[in-house]
C-alpha cells in the first residue's frame, strides 16, 4: 500500500540522518589536559575504549596518550541505555512542540521537559551506583605503562 511505502521511505530517511549524525560526532575532537601528567592533547572518538564487565555493564574511557592516566566517559547498562533513548524521544517532542511557535502547548512543553530532566536525574544515579559497584576509581588508577 501506499502508506507502507511512505513509512518505510521515512525510516530509511530517518536511517540515513542518524547515520550522518553518528558519522559528524566520530569525527568531533576535543582537546584534554591530563589531571594526573597535565599533558594536553586532542581526543578523539576512536581513542575511547570499551569494556563490558559483569553484569551487562559496558564501562568507556579514555587514557593520557602520556602516563595513561584514565578517564570514564559512561559506565552503563540496558536500563541507562533505555532511558538515553527516552530522553532522545523527548529531545524531539520539545523540539516539535517548540516548532510550533505561539501554538505551542505549554503544559505539554514543561511536562515533557519534567519527565526528560527525570530520566537525567535517574541515569546520574545509576551511573554513580556501577562505578561505585564496580569499582571504576579503582579501574581509572590502574595505570598500564
Amino acid at each position: 500500500t501506499m502508506a507502507k511505502k511512505t513509512k518505510k521511505k521515512e525510516l530509511k530517511r530517518k536511517a540515513q540522518l542518524d547515520k550522518k549524525a553518528a558519522e559528524q560526532m566520530s569525527n568531533q575532537t576535543f582537546k584534554v589536559k591530563c589531571d594526573n601528567c597535565e599533558h594536553t592533547w586532542e581526543l578523539h572518538q576512536k581513542d575511547i575504549q570499551s569494556k563490558h564487565l559483569e553484569r551487562g555493564v559496558e564501562w568507556r574511557y579514555f587514557e593520557c596518550d602520556k602516563c595513561r592516566a584514565r578517564y570514564t566517559t559512561y559506565v552503563g547498562n540496558k536500563e541507562v541505555e533505555r532511558l538515553i533513548r527516552f530522553r532522545n524521544e523527548c529531545r524531539q517532542k520539545i523540539k516539535k512542540e517548540l516548532n510550533k511557535g505561539s501554538a505551542m502547548n505549554q503544559n505539554v512543553y514543561h511536562s515533557i521537559r519534567i519527565e526528560d530532566e527525570q530520566a537525567g536525574t535517574k541515569i546520574s544515579g545509576i551511573m554513580a551506583r556501577l562505578k561505585k559497584e564496580l569499582n571504576i576509581e579503582q579501574k581509572e588508577k590502574e595505570l598500564i605503562h
